[in-house]
């Protein structure tokens, strides 16, 4: 799983390594035990770890 912030980075090398879009995150960030939010949404990437996964 990893996170990518579509306003920097276009995230072309997780898509052409087989990673599936899971949705977004809702811009916070967490530190020393505190949540603070920061309002970047960043799309949540995950990669099959079985060949045969089907999703639809």
């Amino acid at each position: 799983m990893t996170f990518i912030d579509y306003s920097r980075f276009a995230g072309t090398c997780y898509r052409v390594a087989g990673f599936i879009p899971l949705g977004q995150t809702r811009g916070f960030r967490h530190n020393a035990g505190y949540y603070y939010e920061h309002g970047n949404s960043k799309t949540i990437l995950v990669r099959p770890l079985h060949r045969e996964v089907r999703y639809g």
